[in-house]
């Protein structure tokens, strides 16, 4: 009676679940994608509501983000109070519809907007996500 298995068994099993793997890793690559760039968006969409918040107890704050190094970040008076940098953080690219070099989402002491709205594009790989955040502060996702 013999234990164990041949190299012949094991070559059969290791080529099967190499072909697995390499069918399987383009789906989990796009899965990873949109995760990350819901995730990001997510992050972006709280910071907005953390501009808002900051500028009810503060007397006014802005939201800004540059598309050039990725980076989204809360400002009130001359204090960031929080930054983000998508690019390290979730590696995905930044984009403001319109091609605008930075955007800035003003709010008032009472939390309002005082800007147009603007689109947010956030992309990694095939996987995109938008975050539309109206002039008085309402981010929609997309």
């Amino acid at each position: 009676m013999r234990s164990g298995y041949t190299l012949l068994e094991i070559s059969v099993v290791l080529a099967l679940l190499a072909l697995a793997g390499t069918a399987i890793l383009p789906a989990a690559r796009r899965s990873a994608d949109r995760a990350a760039v819901a995730g990001a968006r997510e992050a972006v969409a709280g910071l907005v509501v953390r501009a808002r918040t900051e500028a009810m107890l503060l007397g006014g704050a802005a939201l800004h983000a540059r598309p050039a190094d990725g980076s989204v970040w809360v400002q009130a008076g001359d204090s960031t109070i929080v930054a983000l940098r998508l690019g390290a953080e979730f590696g995905v690219s930044l984009e403001i519809v319109g091609g605008a070099a930075e955007a800035e989402l003003k709010f008032d002491a009472l939390g309002l907007g005082r800007r147009a709205s603007r689109t947010l594009v956030l992309r990694r790989g095939d996987a995109e996500a938008r975050l539309v955040v109206a002039a008085y502060g309402r981010a929609v996702r997309s």
